[in-house]
């Protein structure tokens, strides 16, 4: 997730935001989780409910945490 966030950061990577999200989501890290889909949303210029459809198709492809 840190890396993703890293790269995010980069002008041409706002598609690494929601990667991270994804991944700080999996760790259960929601704070850290809205705070990039809100990142992504403002970068793409993407709605909330584009966000929330792409986020919501990330996760779903996502390994689950352990338990």
């Amino acid at each position: 997730a840190v890396e993703f966030e890293k790269i995010s950061m980069l002008v041409s990577r706002p598609d690494a935001a929601m990667f991270a999200a994804v991944a700080w989501d999996v760790a259960g890290e929601v704070g850290r989780r809205d705070s990039l889909l809100a990142a992504a949303a403002v970068r793409t210029g993407g709605t909330t409910t584009d966000i929330q459809t792409w986020f919501q198709r990330l996760r779903a492809s996502a390994p689950q945490a352990p338990e």
